[in-house]
C-alpha cells in the first residue's frame, strides 16, 4: 500500500511529509448524483474484474454495475465529514465512498460463492439425534418431530417445513425468509446484493421446487384438484 501510495501525485510534500490535504474539491452537500458520477469509473472496473475472474457472467454485468451503484448512493446519507479515526483524522468523502465499493464487491463475492454451491437435502434417519447431527442427517427422534403440536396435520406440517429449510442453499433461505417477511423481489435483490432477474428467474424457481417436493403446493392448484 505504501509504493502504491508513494505513486499518487501530491502524496507527499516537497519535505517528504504525507500530504494529508485533499486533492480532489468536493461539494458542501454530498448527493447521492454526484457520488455515482465520481465513483462510476471504479464501480465499471470492479465489475469487469469480477467478470475477469468469472465470478459473475456476463448477462450480469449491468445488473451488478446498478447494484453497486445503489449502495453507493445509499452510503450518501452515512457520510460524516467529521467522523474521526482512531489518528484523529476525517474521511473524504471520495475515500468513504470508495470503502463502500470496495465492501459491496466483496459482499458480492461472497454472496457469489454461496450461489455455486449446491444446497444439500438433509435425510431423515433412524439414528439418535447426536449420531445424525455428526453425519449433517435428522434423526427421526429430533425434537422437531415431537408431538408437542395439536393435531397431526399440524406436526406433518412441522416435519416438512424443516425438511424444505435443510434442503435450502443460504441464499434460497435468505430469499424465502424476505418474502415472508412482505419484502418484494426488487427489495430483497437490493438487501442481498443479488441481481434482480437472478432471484426471479434461479433462487424462486429452485425454492418452489423444493417447496413442492415437500407438499407445499399454491392454494389455488388446491382448489382445482390437482
Amino acid at each position: 500500500m505504501g509504493k502504491t501510495y508513494r505513486n499518487v501525485k501530491g502524496a507527499y510534500k516537497a519535505n517528504g511529509e504525507r500530504n494529508w490535504e485533499r486533492r480532489v474539491p468536493q461539494p458542501e452537500c454530498i448527493t447521492p448524483e454526484w457520488a455515482m458520477e465520481m465513483m462510476k469509473p471504479r464501480i465499471e472496473h470492479a465489475v469487469r474484474e469480477l467478470l475477469a475472474q468469472e465470478i459473475i457472467k456476463p448477462c450480469e454485468v449491468e445488473d451488478y454495475f446498478w447494484i453497486v451503484s445503489e449502495r453507493v448512493a445509499d452510503a450518501v446519507d452515512r457520510y460524516d465529514p467529521e467522523r474521526r479515526n482512531d489518528e484523529g483524522r476525517t474521511a473524504s468523502a471520495l475515500n468513504y465512498l470508495r470503502t463502500t465499493v470496495e465492501n459491496t464487491i466483496a459482499t458480492i463475492i461472497v454472496s457469489a460463492g454461496r450461489m455455486v454451491r449446491d444446497g444439500q437435502e438433509v435425510p431423515i434417519t433412524a439414528l439418535t439425534p447426536s449420531e445424525a447431527g455428526e453425519l449433517g442427517f435428522i434423526s427421526e427422534n429430533d425434537i422437531r418431530f415431537s408431538d408437542g403440536c395439536r393435531t397431526v396435520k399440524m406436526l406433518e406440517l412441522r416435519m416438512d417445513t424443516h425438511t424444505l429449510i435443510g434442503m435450502l442453499t443460504p441464499d434460497e433461505l435468505q430469499v424465502l425468509r424476505l418474502r415472508l417477511a412482505g419484502f418484494t423481489v426488487t427489495e430483497l435483490s437490493k438487501s442481498l446484493v443479488i441481481p434482480r432477474m437472478t432471484v426471479i428467474r434461479k433462487l424462486v424457481p429452485d425454492i418452489q421446487r423444493k417447496a413442492r417436493s415437500c407438499g407445499f403446493v399454491p392454494k389455488s392448484e388446491v382448489r382445482k384438484g390437482k
